[in-house]
């Protein structure tokens, strides 16, 4: 069917008026355009995100306004620590690729064009590259919808894979503050690697943030136990996980006050290398089993977190595992896998990051 050119402003008031929401957001590895809306104005909905990727028209007073929003996103960057550190922590592990910021360069802010932008969808908005996922829809009633809205897609090719590779180094950034956020990571398992529910289970036995607000996991995280004791101030550690399609990174996130800083991050690599050389109760696996599957199943129940997980498994290999198959693969871990990952990592060459602080923190040789 035939679609008018419909501008960012267009769209965002047609869905509006049809109690429905749009977000777009983004990641190292997809673009999502995203919307609730009730299931009677799934037709409107389906419409207005084929027009934003049939022939989008891009005015120059709507790029003024996203410049605008862009150097605003720069600039609460700039004053994350958390933020920078992951950013850096890519760059340095990757170069390119995985390594690519989520950030424009400062010194791009301003410089698309309508052209370029216009270029750029043209480009990547073709039926090879995209997929349309619907959570809480009859499944026959959004085919139908999809066949008649986005019929005009060309086929196109799919995103040429550039092979991402992993070269480890480190990276110390001055920020103001008194913190200092630090990673430390080696190579990790891409999401198709078989051992990638490993790690996921090795990363809850190690330790990952509270699930309660306000709440302190110290009796369960091995890091941070290690970490606050004997520290004089104030600290926190917790495992570091990112997997992509052909890449990931794993290792430990820490937070201290600069001077205590280097006696943290040393406790927190020991209980790697006491990981590393067996020190792996039975409890220990059970617990972490079990956070892992409630991770999964709790997860499944946000639609959001739900069909973005279909989505990118879509996209990355023409299939989706629901989160009750992965829990269940959960239970074929054995304690001989968590042992393996965690000589794998502890041996592995090692990225650094840390941003804060940093005249204390110590060099990688160093560290080990």
């Amino acid at each position: 069917s035939f679609l008018p050119q419909r501008s960012g402003f267009r769209i965002a008031r047609e869905l509006e008026h049809n109690g429905a929401s749009l977000e777009a957001t983004c990641n190292r590895e997809h673009l999502i355009y995203s919307s609730d809306c009730l299931r009677k104005n799934l037709e409107s909905v389906v419409d207005n995100l084929a027009g934003a990727v049939n022939d989008p028209v891009f005015y120059p007073w709507e790029l003024d306004e996203a410049v605008k929003r862009l150097k605003l996103d720069l600039a609460v960057k700039d004053t994350q620590g958390e933020i920078n550190v992951v950013e850096e922590l890519h760059r340095i592990a990757f170069r390119k690729t995985l390594g690519n910021s989520l950030y424009c360069l400062p010194h791009r802010a301003g410089k698309f064009t309508s052209d370029v932008l216009k270029s750029y969808t043209s480009e990547i908005y073709v039926g090879q590259r995209m997929a349309l996922v619907g959570v809480g829809v009859d499944h026959n009633e959004l085919v139908d919808l999809a066949k008649g809205a986005l019929s005009f897609l060309p086929e196109g090719e799919a995103a040429p894979k550039e092979a991402t590779k992993y070269h480890g180094g480190e990276v110390l950034t001055f920020r103001p503050g008194p913190l200092v956020h630090a990673i430390l990571a080696t190579e990790g398992p891409s999401l198709g690697s078989k051992d990638l529910l490993a790690f996921s289970v090795y990363q809850k036995l190690l330790g990952v943030t509270p699930y309660i607000k306000w709440g302190s996991n110290v009796a369960t995280n091995r890091l941070m136990k290690a970490a606050t004791e004997g520290a004089s101030g104030v600290c926190g550690a917790s495992a570091f996980n990112a997997s992509y399609s052909d890449g990931g990174l794993f290792g430990c996130y820490v937070i201290a006050e600069a001077a205590i800083a280097p006696q943290v991050m040393k406790s927190v690599i020991g209980q790697f290398s006491k990981a590393s050389k067996g020190d792996i109760s039975d409890k220990d696996v059970t617990r972490a089993k079990n956070q892992m599957k409630a991770h999964l199943l709790m997860n499944s129940e946000s639609q959001d977190t739900l069909f973005e997980d279909i989505g990118s498994q879509i996209l990355a290999k023409g299939s989706y595992t629901s989160a009750e198959a992965v829990a269940a693969a959960v239970d074929s871990i054995t304690k001989s896998d968590i042992l393996t990952v965690a000589k794998r990592v502890f041996s592995g060459k090692p990225t650094l990051s840390a941003a804060g602080d940093v005249s204390t923190i110590p060099g990688l040789d160093e560290l080990f």
